[in-house]
């Protein structure tokens, strides 16, 4: 029999007409959707009203390249001929593409099934966002954690505020693995919801110690009258879901002998920058490998001081426009074994940091990063120009519409036609065009934090769109310099916002 879509509201309509199973030798292919939000729950609406017994997770899947995502199904109490399929716990992945399978098995309360199997690709916004804003609940405005820095000894403090008169409120820690971008499993640290608190302000203690790490706090609510929240995830029902971001160290930077901590104050709020960064939309996030724009938590968390006040986030404050005394070629080119074309260049690195009155340290793990390294085309003369094999350490004009040809043309034009030239050709262009740019919108980023974030020129003139990017380095920094930075008096410039 035919498949026939009726005129409804919802994403698709099935019709139900055969009276019993038959093999599908075919699947009935619905046009894929594109920028579907990442908290998108699916209402399928057939033509009869559904056995309910053919609601289950068998029946409805949602599928990723690789696996069954484990969405929840349950009957639309509304229309018994509608179906509802959940989001994943914390919605899609922006940008990923995604597959809504729904078996031949479904049936009809009179016995009939469907023809043949159906499926629909659907691919989720790039957008990231902190929440829902489901109608019809409760909806939560803010969780602010009132730790300025969280450490292990600190018990973890929470401000919420939601929307509507009574809710209660469950909430989760998400504890982030970087490595893979895998992430551990949720953990509750509510038992169950709450009883019911005023939704303009609810204040939570939690009284267990937290493990140092970089954490997502995920607060689910719903209105204090509803036995069942009108949706569910992997976590638990609710109404809706807001989420935002802490670390806990196991330290808190001072100033001592070996480290200098100073301020730079800002005549701007914080909450001011990471809204201009946030409507800007020049920061990205990446979710397991798709680069997503960044919501505005975890745009505020990654430009928040207060999260990196330790060894290991302390490094994005380092002061790179100072050069360091008690670094030898041994202890750079210790680090450089095995770096391709960089191995042996300690000395090179030293005499032209030196000589540009640049953090050394700083320059070794830049020329590291971007040239893969020392193992990318650019960095390793692979490239010739006109017969001449060319190097070029730092991407410096390696473009995005053609990053060799236009590095590469870019090393031949300045002589840069041995691994020596290129570094201090590279160092000395960072001095010029950064570090000591006479241009006020280059001026004034001294340290990583400022050459990510420019708070003086906010949402412009950045030297990276990725929103971990100073992390990122201060991470790589403590885990392989750590020991050279020890050895010598480092000074930290501290943002400090109205």
């Amino acid at each position: 029999m035919g498949m026939k879509k009726l005129l409804v509201v919802v994403i698709f309509a099935f019709l139900v007409l055969m009276s019993k199973t038959v093999q599908a030798v075919e699947v009935d292919t619905f046009p894929t959707k594109t920028e579907v939000d990442m908290n998108k729950e699916w209402k399928i609406t057939f033509n009869k009203p559904i056995d309910p017994e053919s609601i289950n997770s068998s029946n409805f899947k949602v599928m990723d390249s690789t696996r069954d995502v484990g969405v929840k199904v349950k009957t639309d109490k509304s229309d018994s001929r509608a179906v509802i399929v959940e989001l994943p716990t914390l919605g899609y992945v922006p940008g990923k593409t995604y597959t809504l399978n729904v078996s031949q098995d479904v049936k009809c309360q009179d016995g009939k099934v469907l023809s043949k199997p159906i499926k629909m690709d659907f691919t989720v916004s790039s957008t990231m966002v902190d929440g829902t804003k489901y109608d019809g609940g409760p909806v939560i405005y803010s969780c602010s954690i009132l730790n300025k820095t969280l450490s292990v000894n600190d018990k973890l403090l929470l401000n919420i505020k939601s929307s509507g008169d009574k809710v209660k409120y469950r909430i989760f820690l998400y504890k982030f693995n970087y490595v893979g971008y895998r992430f551990e499993n949720y953990r509750e640290i509510t038992n169950g919801y709450t009883n019911a608190v005023d939704a303009a302000t609810f204040n939570f203690q939690y009284d267990k110690p937290i493990d140092e790490g970089d954490y997502k706090v995920v607060v689910y609510v719903k209105n204090q009258n509803n036995m069942i929240g009108t949706h569910e995830d992997g976590n638990t029902d609710f109404d809706n879901y807001y989420t935002n971001y802490f670390r806990c160290v196991s330290n808190t930077m001072v100033s001592s002998g070996m480290q200098n901590i100073t301020n730079k104050n800002y005549s701007i709020a914080l909450d001011k920058i990471v809204n201009e960064q946030f409507t800007s939309n020049s920061s990205k996030y990446e979710i397991r490998t798709y680069w997503t724009s960044a919501s505005k938590n975890i745009i505020s968390y990654y430009m928040n001081p207060d999260n990196f006040m330790d060894d290991v986030g302390k490094y994005m404050f380092m002061k790179i426009d100072k050069t360091l005394d008690n670094v030898t070629a041994d202890d750079l080119n210790a680090v450089l074994k095995g770096k391709g074309t960089l191995e042996g260049m300690g000395q090179t690195f030293i005499d032209a940091a030196n000589k540009y009155k640049i953090n050394v340290v700083y320059l070794l793990y830049h020329a590291l990063h971007e040239s893969s390294n020392g193992t990318s085309n650019l960095s390793s003369g692979n490239i010739k120009v006109n017969g001449k094999s060319t190097y070029n350490f730092f991407g410096i004009r390696a473009d995005d519409s053609d990053p060799e040809k236009h590095g590469s043309q870019y090393a031949y034009d300045n002589g840069w036609f041995t691994p020596k030239d290129a570094i201090e050709g590279g160092i000395k262009f960072i001095a010029e065009n950064y570090i000591y740019s006479a241009t006020p919108v280059y001026s004034d980023r001294k340290t990583l934090y400022a050459m990510k974030w420019n708070p003086s020129y906010p949402a412009s003139y950045q030297y990276a769109t990725d929103v971990e990017w100073a992390y990122t380095i201060s991470k790589s920094m403590y885990n392989s310099f750590k020991q050279i930075l020890d050895k010598n008096v480092i000074t930290y410039e501290i943002p400090k916002f109205q």
